[in-house]
């Protein structure tokens, strides 16, 4: 079945819209010049204002309604061709056979920008369809059209809104493989009003950090923890040289790796950079984010200490518990700092905003103090059980030039073994 209502442009127009109408040639050149015909299946003209036609593009962005393909070339081909459709949500005339033609609507409206909608040839057909009629109802394709439209309006003015710089790591973990999309991190970042900027993910300067296909993760191989290191510190190389020369206002992280690692990325930010850590949901399917906002009401963090001798041990017990029977004997008798959760059962989402995230590193910042004070230049012995984003957040709190070195060990084969100190 033919398309109705398909709009043909002279050649003479200056920018064309759809497929030159070459049967109309003879037409007055100064009325026809101001003005885009649209046919019906019965070949009946219908004029609409060249300057509704071009609000109609602009204000779809060029793309089409339905499935988005931009139809001011031919993605196959490259060449500047102009293959879209100006479609009538109310049909153009009133005639049996017209789609969604029994409306109130007069003619005159039926020609309007609030009538018309861009689409490709064959989203046209689909919805012209008499099959169709039912299923793209006027109020249906007026409703498409509109949230189309917002969403172009949307998207371009995020142009005008805040840049962030986006980091993006990605490592097994005990063996299972992570994956997170491109697409997830954009859609956290449009929710935020923040613009992604990935201008520093290309092979010369690459703030992904993909470390899934390296050997030895499973087992904690001391190679894997020194390989990760070298390349996360490469890779952000360049974005410490666009700091100083304050090209990058802020950053936003995306980072699911082993705990260990998570924590040096966060050293490498540090905690003078205006970063944002994205946390990732458990079990909802959702992607990035928190599930609430404000504190938890009952959710405080509080520090047990024990008395002892030697370099500090600081265990997080958060996420879940430390087991501090499984210590390794280097360890032991060591002066111990135990920051753990009240107020609600350890879990891996027991952090459920920002605001937990933020008073526990308070609790963890006063600590630093604290061992500062009383440990000063004494490496300190970190076991985490905490989530990903703290783990990062862990780290950034951590100023290098002021704390001593972090000695962060990992849980393996029922004990914890040295991962990694700090770069």
């Amino acid at each position: 079945m033919e398309p109705l209502d398909v709009l043909e442009l002279q050649e003479s127009e200056p920018i064309p819209m759809t497929k030159t109408d070459r049967s109309h040639d003879n037409c007055d050149s100064t009325e026809e010049s101001q003005l885009v015909k649209a046919i019906d299946r019965n070949g009946k003209r219908v004029r609409v204002d060249d300057l509704d036609a071009r609000r109609v593009w602009v204000a779809a962005g060029g793309r089409c309604t339905f499935c988005k393909e931009f139809l001011a070339d031919n993605e196959n081909t490259g060449q500047s061709v102009f293959t879209g459709q100006l479609a009538h949500i109310v049909g153009a005339t009133a005639e049996r056979g017209s789609p969604r033609g029994a409306s109130q609507k007069t003619l005159k409206q039926r020609a309007q920008p609030e009538n018309l909608m861009l689409l490709c040839p064959g989203e046209h057909k689909v919805i012209d369809t008499r099959e169709h009629w039912a299923t793209y109802s006027e109020e249906q394709l007026a409703a498409f059209k509109h949230q189309h439209e917002r969403d172009v309006r949307e998207l371009t003015g995020l142009l005008r809104r805040p840049k962030t710089t986006v980091i993006r790591v990605a490592g097994d973990i005990r063996g299972r493989a992570v994956d997170f999309s491109k697409q997830a991190v954009i859609r956290t970042l449009l929710r935020e009003q923040r613009f992604p900027d990935f201008s520093l993910h290309d092979d010369s300067q690459n703030c992904e950090v993909d470390l899934r296909p390296r050997d030895g993760e499973d087992d904690s191989d001391a190679s894997y923890w020194q390989s990760s290191i070298l390349t996360l510190v490469k890779r952000l190389k360049p974005l410490n040289n666009h700091l100083k020369i304050n090209e990058i206002d802020h950053i936003s992280v995306f980072a699911l790796a082993r705990i260990p690692i998570l924590v040096q990325l966060g050293v490498l930010l540090d905690d003078v950079t205006n970063v944002t850590v994205h946390n990732r949901r458990r079990g909802t399917g959702e992607g990035w984010g928190w599930y609430a906002e404000g504190r938890s009401k009952d959710l405080t963090f509080e520090v047990y200490e024990v008395a002892g001798d030697g370099d500090p041990v600081v265990t997080f017990s958060i996420s879940g518990p430390v087991d501090l029977d499984a210590l390794p004997a280097e360890l032991q008798g060591r002066p111990r700092y135990d920051i753990f959760a009240k107020g609600a059962n350890l879990n891996p989402k027991i952090l459920q905003s920002v605001e937990d995230l933020e008073a526990l590193i308070d609790k963890w910042r006063e600590l630093l103090a604290t061992l500062e004070a009383n440990h000063r230049n004494r490496p300190i012995n970190l076991i985490l059980a905490v989530s990903a984003a703290a783990a990062v957040e862990i780290g950034r709190a951590h100023m290098a030039g002021a704390h001593a070195k972090l000695r962060i060990f990992d849980r393996i084969d029922n004990t914890y073994v040295l991962a990694l100190e700090t770069a």
